[in-house]
């Protein structure tokens, strides 16, 4: 069964289609009454043909002899019925002529957008429907519907595994400023209206105003960029152990060993990293470990992060700069927007730009024990906050649901993955946030600064101690 969808497309058969349609019909014959001479013009009359020639004799019918009725019903269970035509589900059709339709003349690259199958991205990803505009050396275009958006950024490999940051919108002021489109929050999300900075979300809903209905209508802005968000990775220091590593108390060969080590085949994030004697050094939880062996020198940790402007992976090469770029850490970039047209077909165009490394298949990404809090974890912290739940309370929950969704679970039965279950201490921490939330715009800090210095101190100055 085809999917819903909240937009229609029409079947009326365009300008193309009818000429093509009456071009068939002229090859095959359809050219003019003149071209068929069994045909009576206007003319001539019926008295004037039938005049010149008599009229034939009738020749006599052939008559069939009428067959039984048992002969008929045998010769009719003897013919097996024709199988019905199948009714083939048009939506994949029918989604690729929307991709093509709404495709911008500013998409890099040319060519026709495929609809990704399941499976592209992992085991059952993506789960949702998503279309590849365009594909370069450098960058990859995806089509997503808007309440998809956010699933984009947790089951793409790149986003979900990366230590995403936001860098701001990428419209223009000039075109804020003519508010051709209004936006307002997904259903049924959680925000704090009153603080400096609300929180926006990539699957918000947009919606064209008069102004950008006019422009639409016009036709030559179609490709106007009116909503969009940029984000880039900053950068993960990650290793991936080839043997087991044991860990030392301190970065040095003759330091005590802690008794615990990596095991083969486990990615860790460096803490903090130290060259000592030639030799690199990761802070590990409890200790340090050695990415060779100290005494044949082999690899037992393999650098997987994200390759640097300077060219080195997880550190800086011996011949960089040391210079601060905004883009120093890793060359991955992603941009989530909208033109007109995409706002009237409830789309949102994707750009993923750049890579964390040139060898894909060499990077690892965030182990799912380090990753930050997803937007949809958040939003259901903030639900249970509301419901007057505690953190341990909500932990609880997320650790039931997600484990419902198949997340892997450690031995105890606790969902490892910390983007969807995090601590109880972080989600302590979220729900105190959101609770002592700035005020009219100020900050918690400026709120109690105000409370103390307005409320607090002229009480205490008008307490008499005769």
């Amino acid at each position: 069964m085809a999917a819903w969808r909240p937009w229609s497309i029409s079947g009326a058969m365009d300008g193309a289609a009818m000429d093509s349609a009456s071009e068939r019909g002229c090859e095959s014959g359809w050219e003019c009454d003149s071209s068929m001479p069994g045909l009576v013009t206007d003319s001539e009359s019926l008295s004037d043909s039938s005049a010149d020639e008599p009229e034939p004799e009738p020749e006599p019918e052939l008559l069939d002899p009428v067959p039984d009725t048992a002969a008929r019903e045998e010769e009719a269970a003897s013919v097996e019925p024709e199988p019905e035509p199948e009714l083939l589900d048009s939506e994949p059709e029918l989604e690729l002529a929307l991709a093509e339709r709404v495709r911008g003349g500013n998409e890099a690259g040319g060519g026709t957008a495929t609809q990704l199958l399941a499976n592209s991205w992992g085991a059952g990803l993506p789960s949702f429907w998503c279309a590849e505009l365009a594909a370069s050396t450098n960058q990859r275009q995806y089509l997503v519907r808007e309440e998809h958006a956010a699933q984009f950024t947790e089951e793409f490999p790149d986003y979900a595994g990366g230590n995403i940051l936001s860098l701001g919108r990428t419209v223009e002021k000039a075109t804020l400023d003519a508010k051709l489109v209004t936006y307002e929050p997904p259903a049924g999300a959680i925000r704090n209206t009153q603080a400096r900075r609300p929180q926006r979300f990539v699957n918000e809903r947009v919606r064209l105003t008069d102004a950008g209905t006019k422009e639409l209508g016009r036709g030559v802005r179609q490709n106007l960029i009116v909503w969009g968000f940029r984000y880039r990775c900053g950068g993960i220091d990650t290793y991936v152990c080839v043997s087991s590593t044991a860990i030392s108390a301190s970065p040095d060969s003759a330091a005590a060993l802690v008794g615990r080590s990596i095991p083969s085949g486990v990615t860790v994030v460096a803490e903090d990293t130290k060259t000592i004697g030639g030799k690199r050094w990761i802070k590990v939880g409890p200790g340090w470990a050695c990415c060779v062996d100290t005494q044949t020198a082999a690899v037992k940790l393999r650098a997987a992060g994200c390759k640097r402007q300077c060219g080195g992976v997880c550190v800086c090469a011996a011949t960089c700069t040391q210079q601060v770029k905004k883009r120093h850490e890793c060359d991955f970039s992603i941009k989530f927007e909208r033109t007109l047209a995409l706002v009237q077909q409830g789309l949102v165009r994707i750009t993923v730009i750049g890579s964390h490394t040139p060898d894909r298949a060499a990077w690892a990404p965030m182990p799912l024990e380090g990753r930050r809090i997803s937007v949809a974890a958040r939003q259901e912290i903030l639900k249970h906050h509301a419901q007057k739940k505690t953190a341990k309370q909500a932990m609880q929950q997320l650790n039931l649901d997600a484990r419902q969704a198949g997340s892997p679970t450690d031995g105890r039965g606790a969902v490892v993955d910390t983007s969807a279950v995090p601590d109880k201490r972080k989600i302590q921490q979220l729900m105190t946030n959101h609770s002592r939330a700035g005020k009219n715009g100020k900050s918690a800090f400026e709120v109690v600064d105000s409370i103390v210095r307005y409320v607090i101190v002229p009480i205490i100055a008008s307490w008499s101690f005769d």
